[in-house]
């Protein structure tokens, strides 16, 4: 059983770029078990839809069909 707790604290604070929270990402799901991990930003109902400015971070195989 993994760790439930997983601290980030400097690293977290050192994060200033894509691949530096993707490392963050990739260790924090590695140690859940987790063999990949996807991270996406959701609008709220307040703001609409804007899919210019969409965010997500994952580490899932090009080959990986989430349909």
């Amino acid at each position: 059983m993994p760790d439930s707790t997983f601290y980030l604290g400097s690293e977290l604070d050192r994060a200033v770029n894509r691949m530096d929270f993707f490392r963050l990402y990739k260790a924090l799901a590695q140690n859940h078990d987790c063999q990949y991990f996807l991270l996406s930003e959701v609008m709220g109902e307040d703001e609409g839809i804007d899919l210019q400015h969409v965010h997500c971070l994952y580490s899932l195989p090009d080959d990986y069909s989430l349909l």
